[in-house]
């Protein structure tokens, strides 16, 4: 399940869109870890986030682009 995060202007809408459609887990920093199928529901209402990865006891932010070509690659 990918963890995802919200620029603060998208967090309410992002937030309310995720919980209508399926689990969401919450955790510190604002990120919250969601089913993949949910994020097909935040394209359709057109609301941006970030994906974040685990690497090494840390978290990295992927920008959208960076998902957006990974998606289309595949």
């Amino acid at each position: 399940m990918p963890a995802i995060k919200f620029e603060e202007k998208y967090r309410a809408d992002g937030l309310y869109t995720l919980i209508l459609h399926g689990d969401v887990y919450c955790l510190p920093d604002s990120m919250f870890i969601v089913p993949k199928s949910s994020l097909d529901f935040l394209d359709k209402a057109k609301i941006p986030y970030g994906l974040v990865e685990r690497k090494e006891n840390d978290f990295r932010s992927k920008k959208r682009t960076e998902v957006v070509r990974a998606k289309a690659s595949n």
